[in-house]
């Protein structure tokens, strides 16, 4: 099975929904909704194709703007079909062989980590390409530590705030 990316560019964010329709789908304008990506200005999807297609195999495909205009990428190669309709075209090829988009574990996904008695809770520096990356029970432990110094302000917040503003109001009425 092969997974594809399809984006179409939208910097002004001027498009209601984007659906991507092609010889993959037969050609359906509502089947493969792509979601917006603001911090990108794109409209992007993946999707694994459900029918047997080889290596070689080329997929014609247009955009569906707004549930009413299809549009070709200009991003992306384009070429006409049998009847001169120009599409967006893409050969597959083995890189976008499933394989390289593998599901994590679920062992992984768990929202419980065991973290023991002794274990040191300092956050560490976010990993870099040259740093190794955080083993899941450390990101938990950071984001615990985290989620701590958050609901110590919230207290603070409380304690401070709210009961100084109750007690000038109750000061205030019994004027």
């Amino acid at each position: 099975m092969y997974c594809i990316e399809f984006q179409l560019s939208d910097q002004d964010h001027v498009h209601g929904g984007v659906y991507v329709a092609g010889s993959f789908n037969e050609w359906s304008s509502s089947k493969d909704k792509l979601e917006f990506d603001p911090l990108n200005g794109v409209w992007k999807t993946t999707l694994k194709l459900d029918k047997p297609v080889e290596e070689g195999t080329k997929l014609m495909y247009k955009f569906v703007v707004d549930n009413e205009q299809w549009v070709c990428s200009p991003d992306e190669p384009r070429e006409p079909d049998e009847s001169g309709i120009e599409n967006n075209v893409l050969v597959v090829t083995d890189a976008m062989l499933e394989q390289t988009h593998q599901e994590p574990d679920s062992a992984d996904s768990s929202g419980w980590v065991d973290v023991g008695k002794d274990r040191d809770l300092e956050t560490k520096q976010v990993s870099s390409p040259e740093q190794p990356k955080k083993q899941p029970k450390e990101q938990s432990a950071a984001w615990i530590l985290s989620m701590v110094h958050i609901l110590d302000s919230l207290k603070w917040f409380f304690k401070y705030y709210l009961v100084s503003l109750f007690a000038k109001k109750g000061a205030t009425n019994n004027n």
